[in-house]
């Protein structure tokens, strides 16, 4: 079962923040409504959830909650201090005791005592820290993914390969590196490197495989089979909303924005995570943009925007950020309002260059220059 983040208001009209045990978001929604919660939001694709099903397994429901509301604030807040903090609110009776036990020793002068109650008070903070080196290296590949360095994520890849902890995140790794080797040119290698995954995930998880290797072709340049495999991916998956938003997206880039359109129709937005919810709005814009409306394209992807910023700092959101953003210049840019469309693109220019499609990036290109 995957645990999957929410927020939701409960029958006391307070919010509350927790993990929800569900094989795919559909169900979580329609378990957390069996128990009276409102107002419910999600935070995970029950697909993506391998890692804290790991790190969370055999917690208490007070733990649960405790790192509900950290995962939270973290997604913002990264940093070592938050990190500490949380260690110690989860762990203040053990660190209590350790304190009492040192206290103790040192009033007394024994300095065994005092030494075994120091040793207390660090020791889950030290290995807890030391847990959390595999995750910090997993972001640094996320980041360095979104900014386009692609020798530092390779090689972090290389060093995270030789850890143990996360066994069923290797597939992860191999798709990240695979997307990395189609964008330098070595599509082949990375068909090879993904290949052995196709047939655990298509009795696992239909449509899973069909989806991550339609971003790797995606990363290549070939939209075609990028769209091709998308809709393979569709029709096997059996968790059709993430399927269909992400058939959504391609179709509205690459392919019929009729079919796009449709798709739309069939997408509640209570069962995606949250940042999909700004993918409506994109997709419109997208759709706009590509006929021509531009006064509707810009409405529509600044609203999406706006959405998207306010998920900025999470892992891989800078890619859609930039994107997005490249889109929205792109329309400023022939309503007229070009100084705004190249200040907006400076901002995202790096990830940008890394990781926008092709036709937008040859049209941003005859205005501006992408550094």
């Amino acid at each position: 079962m995957n645990k999957i983040l929410y927020t939701a208001i409960d029958q006391n009209e307070k919010e509350q923040t927790n993990y929800i045990e569900a094989d795919n978001n559909k169900q979580a929604i329609e378990l957390l409504k069996s128990q009276g919660f409102t107002n419910i939001v999600l935070y995970d694709n029950a697909s993506f959830t391998v890692i804290k099903n790991e790190l969370l397994e055999g917690k208490s429901d007070w733990e649960l909650k405790r790192s509900a509301k950290f995962e939270l604030k973290s997604r913002k807040d990264n940093s070592l201090f938050s990190f500490l903090q949380e260690i110690i609110i989860l762990n203040w009776w053990f660190i209590l005791i350790g304190l009492i036990i040192a206290v103790l020793g040192y009033s007394q002068n024994r300095s065994m005592t005092l030494v075994f109650g120091i040793i207390m008070i660090i020791v889950m903070p030290i290995i807890s820290t030391w847990r959390r080196r595999h995750l910090k290296r997993y972001n640094r590949i996320a980041h360095y993914y979104s900014f386009g360095k692609w020798d530092d994520a390779l090689r972090e890849i290389k060093t995270h390969r030789k850890f143990k902890r996360f066994p069923d995140h290797m597939h992860d790794l191999d798709f990240r590196e695979a997307s990395i080797l189609a964008k330098l040119g070595k599509l082949d290698q990375a068909l090879d490197l993904v290949s052995k995954w196709q047939n655990a995930y298509n009795t696992s998880n239909p449509g899973y495989y069909e989806s991550r290797l339609s971003g790797v072709y995606d990363s290549a340049g070939n939209e075609e089979m990028c769209l091709t495999l998308m809709n393979e991916c569709y029709n096997k998956s059996t968790d059709k909303m993430f399927s269909t938003i992400d058939l959504s997206m391609i179709e509205a880039r690459y392919g019929d924005d009729k079919k796009s359109i449709e798709l739309l129709k069939n997408i509640n937005l209570e069962e995606l995570p949250i940042i999909a919810h700004a993918y409506n709005d994109w997709i419109n814009g997208t759709i706009a943009m590509r006929n021509n409306k531009d006064a509707n394209a810009k409405i529509f992807l600044e609203k999406a925007l706006i959405k998207l910023l306010e998920r900025q700092g999470e892992i891989l959101s800078e890619p859609s950020i930039a994107i997005c953003s490249g889109e929205l210049a792109l329309v400023l840019n022939r309503l007229g309002n070009t100084n705004d469309a190249k200040e907006l693109i400076s901002k995202v220019s790096i990830v940008l260059k890394a990781h926008g499609y092709k036709s937008l990036l040859k049209e941003i290109g005859e205005f501006t220059v992408l550094k």
